[in-house]
């Protein structure tokens, strides 16, 4: 098990507010250089509207964290709720109309690849039995293995690996199978 907290996420601005990236995979890259497996990432949005920028060869999930998350994909209007989630190709053309922070989930074609909420209420077991699963937590006290879960924080478990987070909230869980 793996935490990383928001003091090492990496921060970046962008036209309509903030973007940071929790975990990007293999370690190190950039992802303008699109040469990432997947990625995870939170972004505030402070505009009126905004277009998504593409990702070519890579699928895409979102999700509002704290208010309604208004979108346009192919012409279609698609409104989210905080923690549900929405999957769409990174090469189609996506316009959001929303003041929010949301989550996203980029993974590279080829992966297969999930994002869910889960409630928490007491206690929550979790085995990994993908490859990868990452655990956020967005804004709730919450503890894993008897250890603080920080709000605004992901926890990496590899294949094989069990925890128990105990609280109340919702999680957003990203299976990398």
């Amino acid at each position: 098990m793996r935490k990383i907290e928001r003091k090492d996420f990496k921060t970046s601005d962008w036209a309509g507010g903030q973007t940071d990236e929790i975990i990007i995979n293999p370690q190190g890259v950039d992802f303008k250089e699109r040469n990432f497996n997947y990625r995870i990432s939170s972004a505030t949005c402070n505009l009126d509207s905004s277009e998504f920028s593409p990702y070519g060869g890579f699928t895409r999930f979102i999700t509002p964290l704290d208010y309604e998350l208004k979108l346009i994909h192919k012409g279609e209007k698609v409104n989210l709720k905080p923690f549900e989630v929405y999957k769409f190709s990174g090469s189609d053309q996506m316009s959001s109309y929303s003041k929010v922070r949301d989550f996203n989930l980029i993974v590279k074609d080829g992966l297969k690849a999930d994002l869910y909420s889960k409630e928490v209420k007491g206690s929550l077991k979790i085995k990994n039995e993908a490859e990868k699963l990452l655990i956020f937590n967005y804004n709730f006290d919450l503890t894993v293995n008897s250890e603080e879960f920080l709000k605004m924080s992901l926890i990496e478990l590899d294949h094989g690996e069990s925890i128990e987070i105990k609280g109340e909230g919702k999680l957003l869980i990203s299976e990398i199978k």
